[in-house]
């Protein structure tokens, strides 16, 4: 079986990571002038509005954010260390997805301190992740209320005008009730 490592896209020149990244930085910056102003208040006003049609796409966005910098990070902090185990950017994306979904092998970890403490903001953060992963499933598996439930209901006649009026009355009901069980008992 082939190890990770031998892949081809661990072999890549370092060269061809520091295009990558120069393309990466471009390609936010590109995306932070189309989103200028306007439009990206727009956009965020409507992402907050409806948070439950992008909950998916904002959650695997964040799992990509997360993988990717902590990914180059700990390669960067790693690389730096003789004992380091994390060496090629394969070995780095594939500790990131062992640590943001919280297996944890442990084929590959940190040797460094900051290596270490980016591990613990994964592991952190994979938690969240596969939190908000599981409640958007169990989401789409539990059936909405069906209508003769909602409108059995009473609470939205409650909110009525008259539903008000009938609240109201029983309150005042429950008051004088409660009002004359104390002085029972203090009898």
């Amino acid at each position: 079986m082939k190890e990770l490592g031998d892949y081809p896209f661990t072999a890549l020149p370092r060269e061809y990571g520091a295009a990558l990244e120069k393309f990466g930085a471009s390609l936010l910056a590109r995306i932070g002038r189309l989103l200028g102003g306007k439009a990206r208040g727009e956009l965020v006003r409507d992402m907050v509005e409806n948070r439950g049609q992008y909950a998916t796409f904002v959650t695997i966005l964040l799992a990509g954010m997360v993988l990717s910098i902590s990914s180059f990070l700990v390669l960067q902090f790693e690389s730096r260390s003789p004992e380091a185990n994390i060496t090629t950017g394969g070995d780095a994306i594939w500790w990131g997805f062992v640590t943001i979904t919280t297996v944890g092998y442990g084929d590959y970890y940190p040797v460094t301190a900051l290596g270490r403490i980016i591990g613990v903001s994964v592991m952190f953060a994979g938690v969240g992740i596969i939190g908000a992963l599981a409640s958007i499933l169990a989401s789409l598996l539990v059936p909405p209320p069906k209508e003769e439930a909602l409108a059995a209901d009473p609470v939205p006649a409650a909110r009525s005008a008259e539903g008000t009026d009938a609240v109201a009355t029983e309150l005042a009901a429950l008051r004088a009730e409660l009002a004359a069980l104390r002085a029972d008992m203090q009898r």
